[in-house]
């Protein structure tokens, strides 16, 4: 598919870029322009699926970057998309879950677009949508391994929905970083989305 300048391409069991793909995208790459003098690389995305989002950020500011997925389709994909649009000479893709792989302290920003359908996996394509009883099982992981690969102080930048539990993933940042804000939404006749950033200096 072509995709805002973008040639990719997918498989049934990698997520196809759709609204919050699109949303976090926009939010990340805002946030990289903002910040070009404070940032260094590597940055790192957890749960590339299609590397939309990296590359999206990597048309207009080559930082090297390091995309994580547990689908080995999705690694695949990710890397023949940075291969497509001649960007693997900037990222790396690496295939664990979350970032349980990369070391600790090594970036400033990582973000993520978590699967959050309130739903437990139960084949390997649920990979992609599924993301615990609450919805937030999958984003625990994925925020868990952000804070710890990140260096402080460190942004944290998300995509999260309505139908997750919001208040038990509110209570759970506050609980571990100085601030959060919302910073674009969203809304659709059956969910809303956001794209939050979490500053965590401690």
């Amino acid at each position: 598919i072509e995709a805002e300048g973008l040639e990719l391409a997918l498989t049934e069991s990698v997520y196809r870029p759709s609204h919050d793909t699109f949303l976090l995208a926009a939010t990340v790459t805002e946030i990289v322009k903002n910040n070009l003098k404070a940032l260094h690389p590597p940055l790192v995305e957890i749960g590339s699926g299609s590397g939309y989002v990296t590359f999206n950020i990597l048309k207009y500011i080559p930082y090297y970057t390091i995309l994580v997925d547990i689908s080995p389709c999705a690694v695949i994909t990710s890397w023949l998309n940075a291969k497509k649009n001649s960007l693997d000479w900037c990222v790396d893709v690496v295939q664990c879950e979350s970032a349980s792989c990369l070391r600790s302290s090594i970036a400033e920003l990582v973000f993520f677009n978590p699967p959050y359908l309130p739903e437990e996996v139960h084949n390997f394509y649920d990979l992609a949508f599924c993301g615990g009883s609450n919805g937030i099982e999958v984003w625990q992981s994925f925020y868990g391994n952000a804070l710890r690969i990140c260096r402080k102080p460190c942004l944290v930048v998300f995509v999260f929905s309505s139908l997750q539990n919001i208040d038990a993933m509110f209570s759970y940042i506050l609980d571990t970083c100085s601030s959060i804000e919302i910073l674009d939404c969203q809304y659709f006749f059956f969910e809303g989305i956001c794209t939050a950033l979490v500053r965590c200096d401690r």
